[in-house]
């Protein structure tokens, strides 16, 4: 997978995949942990490595350093 640098964001990313992200999020989180992740991942990650990320992820793999960054930023 390749991995964009922070800030080289795309901004807000389609709605499917935006719903998508809030579902699976809103298990863990609260919906303003979640916005507040998105709202951060549309700033500092492209589109394509958000869908590479969640593809690894569904996949079992660990999140992206950017992902865990991201629900950090917002706790």
């Amino acid at each position: 997978m390749t991995t964009s640098k922070e800030g080289e964001g795309g901004g807000a990313y389609p709605e499917a995949a935006r719903e998508a992200f809030l579902d699976s999020c809103e298990g863990g989180s609260t919906p303003e942990t979640c916005e507040c992740a998105l709202q951060y991942l549309e700033e500092n990650v492209s589109l394509e490595d958000f869908v590479q990320a969640g593809i690894a992820i569904s996949q079992g793999e660990p999140p992206p350093a950017v992902i865990t960054k991201a629900d950090e930023s917002c706790q």
